[in-house]
């Protein structure tokens, strides 16, 4: 039987990510059901690999996140856009920022306290 076995994280706290974490398309194709790509995946060329892969589409996060109907400070989100316009910002894939322990991903503004 093969176990996944506990999460482990790096020195940064951001779980560790193998082969088994890399999906099977054309797997998740044969299911039949509706799927769509995700994780920094909703660009043109990789919506249209996703479509080609048998996707539906993309899911988009930081798109709809700093979107100004959400209700975010509005300093905090013209922060985050100037710091995405300029480079890519810190992010994190928090496991302790749900409830679930799912590894949100989480932007932060300063360097992000090491977990104990």
């Amino acid at each position: 039987m093969d176990v996944l076995g506990p999460m482990r994280l790096d020195e940064q706290g951001d779980p560790l990510y193998g082969p088994r974490d890399t999906p099977d398309f054309a797997k998740m194709a044969a299911l039949g059901l509706p799927f769509s790509i995700a994780g920094g995946q909703c660009g043109p060329d990789h919506l249209r690999r996703a479509r080609a892969a048998g996707a539906v589409g993309v899911q988009l996060g930081s798109v709809f996140a700093l979107c100004e109907e959400l209700d975010l400070d509005p300093r905090l989100r013209r922060e985050l856009v100037e710091r995405e316009l300029r480079s890519a910002p810190t992010v994190r894939h928090d496991p302790a920022a749900s409830p679930t322990t799912f590894p949100f991903k989480a932007t932060c503004r300063a360097r992000w306290p090491t977990p104990a």
